[in-house]
């Protein structure tokens, strides 16, 4: 061991002399909060901590030596791919110099210690990153938890091999790249190299060295005698320590979730500056292909035919001889008339954007003219028993994918009441702009889709007067999965109702369908609809309503009601790997007792917030109007963690188990956002132990008096009525009534 350290010092000779007071104690990032509990003794609650070796817990931000031997331990944070949340021994060190980091490192505990699995976010080991995050709170207020932060780093980490066995690890190789901001952006990517897989932690401390040079990144294990068992070679890339700050790099030792390790004989030598250092390509995740999506169907049942299509990148479309600019998303209609047979349109794009950007692609796509079966493809009669072979009348009609197949654009489908399994209309379903497809009922609310998901990909649709419904009977020990999805775009949804759902009763959102942000969904209009009773096996996800998860532009929810679902009443989630979603305006709506499904009781504060508005650290500016938030098992109004420039304007809170409004202080120092928080008010009708929680970015002004439905729904509640009843007038206005019972 000691001829190796002693190469380690001729290599670096000539190098920086290393300060010995200026290693700190970091707690930070997502769930590394004092309130954090899953999978943690009641005992252990909030430990996450540096331990010196003479027994002193360091306080954060305290400098120190590098001490001879400390145990970080952790009950909390994760290690996902986007951001993490650790406890870190950690010193600054210039970004572009060589060093070499080395420990012996004892796994004193890995993975929770109740009885449950680990759940592959735990590790701990060596790193150098970018940036580190604000230190966590402490103390912490009720109902605050820590933001994500992101950085580009390298691990050279202990990794759970697998759910089933504690005491088992992975010496990983861990490197993220393409992190712009601390908050996170699209195309972020992790590479994982296992580089010694299956040891049992419990037999051997682990020599662990994390080594830079103008070569690359060099992470080494070797046993206790000092032989080297196993090493792993990664390379170093552009900007990789240099894109959140400059001029330095943060070395150091971690651990994160349910993970206790011991440091022994720790050293970090830092070299010479690397010049003419190779590197490798960045990591950061490709842009998709361009591509021209097709929204118009592959037969048509008239002559006079559309192709209609939609590029993910701008460019020029021609057409036989006419060349159309189109903007990245933009649907663009071209006519054509078909002829007998198979028709093949061929369509040139030249693409402004995108890894091919300036190959022109000549794309096919063949159109197969019909006779339509049914009497009028204007008009079409369905019912759950109608048959493939009738003229879809109203005396003799169709089922209803016959239905949606041969429905021409500017058309009816009319269905009749009674049960239908869920549909799928893709894309290639879609309608015009200016003859959007429609699906109604022929008596409202007297249709139901259940059994199975309903999912509308297409575009250019309206559904009205629909049920979506994952228990119809009424009996059932558990809900199955009818809701409604929703990745098209310009799709206008009225009336409808969405209950008894084992996941969100609606929820508009690209995951899974759409890579490109430009072709997310877009410009949905979701109007005077209800979801409720929506209650998931665990009794934690169903959420109302939600636009998640990869969101367009204009998609807007107004007069529409959430109420006793399991989870939110909205959810606006995103998460850093898919970048911000574009803002969604809800108005004119309420939510009411969610996180309280029916026959089902939460603990107050736990679950359950009317709207919850946002994910993950991204900045998202949607706009909330004119809502209620009543009585909901969490939340009134929260932002979950978006940190961008919320519009919170004439909107109502009334008794809402935790907050009735939280916006929580925006961590990231680079951030300049403001939220207008305007003409809000909140009412409590019994003393409460929280106020609300405006942060530091928040405008703040406040109305001076009630409107009069306002006061009159105020007083209502205030006068001892212990639930609401909801009903809606010919229009689809929303009625908030008394009700005489309790829940």
């Amino acid at each position: 061991m000691k001829r190796t350290i002693l190469a380690l010092v001729g290599l670096l000779s000539g190098g920086l002399a290393v300060a010995t007071d200026q290693w700190q104690a970091l707690t930070f990032g997502q769930s590394t909060d004092l309130n954090f509990s899953t999978n943690v003794l009641p005992s252990k609650v909030g430990v996450n901590r540096v331990t010196l070796n003479n027994g002193k817990v360091l306080p954060m931000g305290q400098p120190s030596p590098l001490s001879a031997s400390f145990v970080i331990e952790s009950r909390g944070g994760k290690l996902a791919n986007s951001h993490d949340g650790i406890t870190l021994f950690y010193r600054q060190i210039p970004a572009d110099h060589a060093f070499v980091l080395e420990a012996d490192m004892t796994l004193l505990q890995f993975g929770p210690e109740n009885g449950k699995t680990p759940n592959g976010q735990e590790g701990a080991g060596l790193l150098v990153r970018d940036s580190v995050g604000p230190a966590r709170l402490m103390p912490q207020p009720l109902g605050h938890e820590e933001f994500p932060h992101a950085a580009n780093q390298l691990l050279n980490a202990a990794l759970t091999t697998n759910k089933a066995n504690d005491n088992v690890i992975n010496l990983v190789s861990v490197q993220r790249d393409g992190v712009l901001q601390a908050w996170g952006n699209a195309r972020i990517a992790i590479e994982r190299k296992p580089y010694q897989q299956a040891i049992d932690y419990r037999q051997q401390p682990l020599r662990l060295r994390l080594e830079r040079n103008a070569a690359g990144y060099l992470l080494s294990w070797f046993d206790r005698s000092g032989k080297l068992q196993a090493q792993q070679k990664t390379a170093d890339r552009p900007g990789f320590l240099t894109t959140q700050d400059s001029q330095y790099a943060y070395v150091g030792f971690f651990a994160a979730r349910n993970a206790t390790a011991q440091f022994d004989h720790a050293k970090l030598t830092i070299g010479e500056k690397i010049v003419n250092n190779k590197l490798a390509p960045s990591l950061r995740s490709k842009q998709p292909m361009a591509e021209l999506e097709q929204l118009s169907p592959e037969f048509s049942f008239t002559p006079h035919y559309v192709l209609q299509l939609r590029p993910n990148y701008a460019g020029q479309i021609v057409y036989h001889t006419k060349s159309i600019p189109a903007k990245a998303g933009e649907f663009i209609q071209l006519p054509t008339a078909l002829t007998a047979g198979v028709n093949t349109l061929t369509v040139s794009y030249l693409p402004d954007e995108g890894p091919n950007a300036g190959n022109r692609l000549e794309m096919t796509f063949p159109v197969q003219l019909l006779t339509a079966t049914v009497a009028d493809s204007s008009v079409i009669y369905a019912s759950a028993n109608g048959l493939a072979s009738n003229p879809g009348t109203l005396q003799a009609p169709v089922d209803v994918a016959t239905a949606l197949l041969q429905l021409q654009p500017g058309g009816t489908i009319w269905l009749a009441d009674g049960q239908y399994p869920g549909f799928n209309l893709p894309a290639s379903q879609s309608g015009l702009p200016q003859q959007p497809k429609r699906l109604q009922a022929i008596n409202r609310h007297q249709v139901s889709f259940t059994d199975t998901p309903s999912r509308l990909n297409a575009s250019y649709w309206i559904l009205e007067g629909l049920v979506f419904d994952g228990n119809p009977e009424g009996s059932l020990t558990s809900n199955r999965s009818a809701f409604l999805r929703v990745a098209g775009s310009h799709n206008r949804l009225e009336r409808l109702i969405a209950r008894n759902n084992a996941d969100t009763g609606f929820w508009i959102s690209a995951n899974g369908v759409h890579r490109s942000p430009s072709l997310w969904p877009a410009h949905n209009w979701v109007l005077n609809s209800d979801s409720y009773n929506n209650r998931d096996d665990s009794g934690i996800n169903a959420d109302g309503f939600a636009a998640k998860l990869g969101v367009g532009v204009g998609n807007l929810f107004d007069g529409c009601l959430a109420h006793h679902n399991a989870d939110d009443g909205w959810d606006l989630f995103n998460k850093i790997e898919d970048g911000p979603n574009q803002p969604v305006t809800i108005i004119n709506s309420v939510a009411y007792r969610n996180g309280l499904p029916f026959g089902h009781k939460a603990p107050p504060g736990t679950i359950g917030n009317g709207f919850k508005l946002g994910g993950e650290g991204q900045p998202v500016a949607h706009i909330i109007h004119h809502n209620k938030a009543i009585a909901n098992n969490m939340d009134g109004f929260s932002d979950n963690f978006n940190t961008g420039s919320l519009q919170l304007t004439d909107n109502l809170a009334i008794d809402n188990a935790r907050y009735n409004f939280i916006v929580r202080n925006n961590p990231y120092p680079n951030s300049t956002t403001r939220v207008t928080f305007l003409d809000n008010h909140s009412l409590r009708s019994q003393p409460h132990q929280l106020a609300d929680f405006l942060g530091q970015q928040v405008n703040v002004i406040h109305s001076p008096s009630f409107t009069d439905q306002q006061r009159d729904l105020t007083t209502q509640w205030q006068s001892g009525v212990a639930m609401l009843e909801f009903s809606r007038d010919q229009q689809g206005k929303l009625l908030i009534n008394k009700k005489s019972d309790t829940d």
